[in-house]
């Protein structure tokens, strides 16, 4: 069976012009096998292109519950090396003139965040009798929200928002000379909490080059593709720290932790480069906001977390598309999905 895999990785490979590393996503491993696992409840990523600076910005929206009665950590895994820092998540409250939160001191950064806070805003709002506490329907699967509100704490893992509300994180094994797949260890999540925080990832230089570089194609994978991709393509060029690490921590099945819900944001307009979907997405919803405006900014998706495989284009390679027919309109005063 695994070798089967790993010929339909390959395949997969060739289908995009002989590039066979092209995937975006995260994986959710436990910190070791006999760890007990955070339930990862909702997983919303956003990417922002930036061809001409060789860049992707990549804000990840998480929901994360710790069911047990230690606190539980997370490690994060993603292809080639990107830069990670966690975010605390902030509302945005009425006539705050407030600049001194980390999307202040960015306004690149505080654009793309108000637009993925407008496309929840119908399943996320703020608790006004509970200061730093969200409350939020995570989803289910690909269509169905939890049918009641979870509340969740904005204070990050471990309570590391409450001096700070953004700090970098720091990579579990140097690289090398091969930006082949990177690891970060989030902090651990407190017994029973639940926790909504952004991590926040930047694809550039050398690892830009690998995954995106000059080609026309790129694709936004699962985790279980993502894990594929990593086996055949990447552990064979990392370092022997990187290579312990897949052994003992990513490979083990029993590891892996499955999101409940992945969602995809891909900023359009004056926020990342124009993108159009490639025929060949499967497994992957495309829902439209119901405001004119918010749709203009990003194609959206629900993607059934196991298994999907979303083929988008540079708009401006011209080549003719098809797109993902929409699959209904989502606004901010709709019930949650």
């Amino acid at each position: 069976m695994a070798h089967r895999a790993d010929e339909r990785t390959k395949r997969e490979g060739d289908a995009r012009q002989g590039r066979e590393d092209r995937g975006d996503c995260i994986v959710c491993v436990k910190p070791r096998l006999e760890d007990p696992a955070l339930q990862v409840l909702q997983v919303v990523e956003g990417l922002a292109h930036h061809r001409n600076r060789r860049r992707v910005d990549i804000p990840i929206l998480i929901a994360v519950r710790n069911p047990h009665d230690v606190p539980v950590a997370m490690r994060v895994v993603h292809r080639a090396f990107v830069k990670a820092s966690l975010k605390r998540f902030r509302f945005r409250p009425a006539g705050s003139t407030a600049k001194d939160g980390w999307e202040d001191r960015d306004r690149y950064k505080k654009q793309l965040m108000s637009v993925m806070r407008d496309l929840y805003a119908g399943r996320l709002r703020e608790d006004p009798d509970k200061p730093e506490t969200a409350i939020f329907h995570a989803r289910m699967n690909c269509l169905r929200a939890r049918q009641e509100a979870e509340e969740y704490s904005l204070n990050g893992p471990g309570g590391c928002f409450s001096d700070r509300d953004e700090f970098d994180l720091s990579p579990e094994f140097d690289q090398g000379d091969v930006p082949s797949f990177c690891s970060y260890m989030l902090p651990p999540v407190e017994p029973g909490w639940g926790e909504l925080f952004v991590l926040w990832l930047t694809l550039e230089g050398g690892s830009y080059e690998r995954l995106i570089g000059d080609g026309r194609l790129f694709t936004v994978d699962s985790y279980s593709r993502l894990l594929r991709q990593i086996k055949a393509f990447d552990v064979p060029e990392a370092s022997d720290k990187g290579k312990q690490v897949y052994r003992d921590h990513i490979q083990p099945q029993e590891a892996i932790i499955a999101p409940d819900a992945y969602d995809i944001v891909i900023f359009q307009g004056n926020l990342g480069d124009p993108m159009v979907i490639e025929t060949g997405s499967v497994c992957i919803l495309q829902v439209q906001p119901e405001d004119e405006q918010l749709a203009k900014k990003v194609l959206w998706f629900y993607g059934q977390p196991e298994e999907f495989y979303l083929v988008l284009r540079h708009e401006s390679a011209g080549a003719k598309t098809k797109s993902v027919a929409n699959g209904f309109v989502v606004g901010k005063s709709s019930s949650p999905v």
